[in-house]
């Protein structure tokens, strides 16, 4: 699984960075956020990129993500310890 999510706030948005997922036939990243009392929002992130920014959020609101690698046989590994942050 990937490792040292990080969360940097902006205004509206929240740059993400990770420790990259160390597997040859690395093929993606699925990153998941949600709103306080919200639901899971999903966004697939082609590898081999390790870091994205989240826009289009709401100033003020605690929002918590997490990330989990997918291999190109699809399998996916567990999702990493999630951090939260308030843009």
């Amino acid at each position: 699984m990937p490792t040292g999510l990080n969360a940097t706030v902006g205004d509206g948005q929240v740059a993400l960075t990770w420790t990259a997922y160390s597997e040859s036939n690395l093929h993606g990243y699925w990153l998941a956020y949600m709103p306080a009392g919200g639901t899971w929002t999903l966004k697939y992130i082609t590898a081999p990129t390790h870091s994205y920014t989240v826009t289009g959020l709401t100033n003020g609101t605690l929002y918590t993500f997490k990330i989990k690698a997918v291999n190109t046989s699809n399998l996916k590994s567990d999702y990493c310890l999630p951090v939260t942050a308030t843009p």
